[in-house]
């Protein structure tokens, strides 16, 4: 792109126009300037969606590495976010992700067990959104070892409005 910007501003400069007729009719026959913004808008939903993916094998590496049958040391939050990470798709745009996250050791549990757990909770609460709404999701240290995950949503289907609490 910054060639072609260097060679029609050497063409404006040095009054080559003439001798370029044939090339510009050509340009604006096929829409060139169109065709640049096209290019560029598709090099940018390639780099998009790279990131994209990128975030995606993230998650999943997160998360299925977790799925073992040993208790390990894990961070309860990046189980969540890795959690969210995967499901994004199914709640973006219409769905808003309240995250509120204390400073919370590493605990003993099983990681890729708990991350299941996590997914189908939010997966409950995605389903229950009928359009727009709000997942609230928290983790905070209660004592030297409790931790406390709680999880809210704006949906239908609870009689009070969505809290599901567990303590780790």
């Amino acid at each position: 792109m910054e060639l072609l910007d260097l060679y029609e501003a050497a063409v404006r400069e040095h009054g080559l126009v003439a001798q370029l007729q044939a090339p510009a009719q050509h340009a604006e026959a096929i829409d060139a300037a169109y065709t640049r913004h096209e290019v560029t808008e598709l090099l940018q939903g390639i780099e998009d969606g790279a990131q994209r993916t990128a975030e995606i094998v993230r998650g999943l590496r997160n998360f299925s590495r977790l799925d073992e049958d040993d208790v390990k040391m894990a961070v309860v939050s990046e189980g969540m976010d890795s959690t969210l990470m995967l499901l994004k798709q199914q709640y973006e745009p219409c769905i808003t992700v309240e995250r509120d996250y204390g400073e919370v050791p590493p605990i003993e549990c099983y990681p890729g067990q708990l991350n299941q757990v996590f997914m189908n909770l939010l997966v409950n609460a995605i389903q229950a959104i009928p359009g727009e709404g709000t997942i609230r999701v928290a983790v905070h240290q209660l004592a030297d070892t409790d931790v406390e995950i709680r999880m809210g949503d704006s949906g239908v289907g609870m009689t009070t409005p969505g809290t599901v609490k567990g303590v780790v």
